[in-house]
């Protein structure tokens, strides 16, 4: 278990190359004195010249606290040295480290003022410590009056209406999706229910696909399968070769070349032109694993993230049950689409006592009605083998039509769910 002041250096350190993100550091995640010190030094100057301080400098800004400065610009060389982590993830880890001080000290406090009978005093001060707490977890707010922000978004409606290009959702490549939704915006999570083996990822593939070949850059994380098993079945879905083709090396010399010329025009058309399409498989993730991807990607101006799938993603903290757990991850993937600014499509498994029913509706979505509360978009799905058939239904969109549904004849050897797109 790494310490709490080897987080800080980490954190520290992490800091000095993304300084950009100072100004959300608190104070109290920092215990060891030396590196609070030199923390606060650093966000001070941050504040009036817009950069981290060099060591000549900071040894001048350390002497208003501080005597002898050569035991903190040794610490301070050496943590300029040190590989720096995500600092996303570390400053979560130490704030919740910080909250846990906090509520210890607050309770150890109000224990002795019970013990002398101050039971109000006891209650007002857990109360603040409380309070103290949430309003370090509420840092990410966007707040606003309505009539002041009114000019906002005045100026913002002429922008749509003149630039109407840089207001558009992420289209699916699902008519009915992006029929009545215009795609999935940024900040929004959409989810996919269906039953096993219905083709949810068949249908994420495909909204990854869409927005790649419209020269987005599109991060897809698969817990399910692998990073090649993904692959082919783009090959597949590319081509029109077989899935299994690629997986047993069965292709024959036509579809070698047909395959090669189409990932040469993919390249041609899209990669060269910025696309990415970015695979990256995790078979032990929780939402910070995949919030450290994002992260990592969104410099490069990252525009969507397709995880595949909600109910593999692992809850890291204590949960009451299933339910609960699957919530907090459809939470917390609902935070990374909010705070990155991007669209998010996951899945998750139907109810499998809603299996083989004839029609969808929102009590049919996975094991947590949460997750059906946090969606921004939700999409059901049912696939009858016997028929061929499958059935896509819109159940829920915030602001727009919901309870509509049409009818595909997906081939998903090719992964390709509704033939006529052939």
């Amino acid at each position: 278990m790494v310490g709490s002041v080897e987080l800080e250096r980490q954190l520290l350190a992490a800091l000095l190359r993304t300084p950009e993100i100072i100004p959300e550091v608190e104070e109290r995640v920092f215990t060891n004195v030396v590196l609070h010190d030199i923390f606060i030094c650093i966000k001070r100057y941050y504040t009036i010249k817009g950069k981290t301080p060099d060591s000549k400098t900071l040894g001048l800004l350390l002497k208003s606290f501080v005597e002898n400065t050569e035991a903190h610009l040794e610490v301070f060389e050496r943590v300029k040295e040190e590989e720096a982590a995500d600092p996303e993830i570390i400053l979560r880890h130490l704030r919740e480290l910080a909250d846990g001080r906090r509520l210890f000290d607050a309770v150890s406090q109000a224990a002795r003022l019970l013990a002398t009978e101050q039971v109000q005093e006891a209650k007002t001060l857990l109360k603040e410590a409380l309070l103290e707490i949430q309003e370090g977890e509420t840092q990410g707010a966007d707040r606003g009056e309505y009539v002041e922000d009114f000019e906002t978004r005045w100026q913002n409606v002429i922008d749509r209406k003149e630039h109407p290009e840089k207001y558009k959702g992420i289209l699916t490549g699902i008519p009915l999706i992006d029929k009545h939704c215009f795609g999935l915006w940024p900040g929004e999570l959409g989810v996919i229910s269906g039953e096993s083996s219905a083709g949810k990822s068949f249908l994420l593939l495909e909204i990854a696909k869409t927005a790649f070949l419209a020269d987005k850059k599109v991060l897809a994380i698969t817990i399910e399968m692998g990073k090649e098993a993904w692959e082919r079945r783009l090959d597949g879905r590319l081509t029109k070769i077989p899935i299994t083709f690629f997986k047993v090396g069965e292709l024959s010399e036509e579809q070698m070349k047909r395959w090669k010329e189409t990932v040469d025009e993919v390249k041609r058309k899209h990669y060269e032109n910025g696309a990415r399409l970015w695979i990256v498989y995790m078979p032990h993730c929780t939402p910070d694993a995949i919030e450290a991807e994002v992260a990592r990607h969104i410099q490069e101006g990252l525009d969507l993230l397709v995880v595949d799938y909600l109910n593999m993603v692992t809850w890291p903290r204590r949960a009451w049950s299933e339910q609960q757990e699957l919530g907090e991850i459809a939470k917390a993937l609902h935070g990374i689409a909010g705070k990155y600014k991007i669209p998010v499509w996951t899945a998750a498994q139907k109810k499998t006592t809603e299996y083989r029913k004839a029609n969808m509706d929102l009590t049919s979505v996975g094991y947590s009605a949460k997750i059906i509360h946090v969606a921004d978009v939700v999409v059901g799905m049912t696939y009858t083998p016997e028929t061929g058939e499958l059935l896509v239904y819109l159940l829920k969109q915030r602001d727009g039509v919901a309870f509509v549904k049409e009818t595909y004849i997906p081939d998903f050897s090719i992964g390709l769910f509704d033939k006529s797109l052939i």
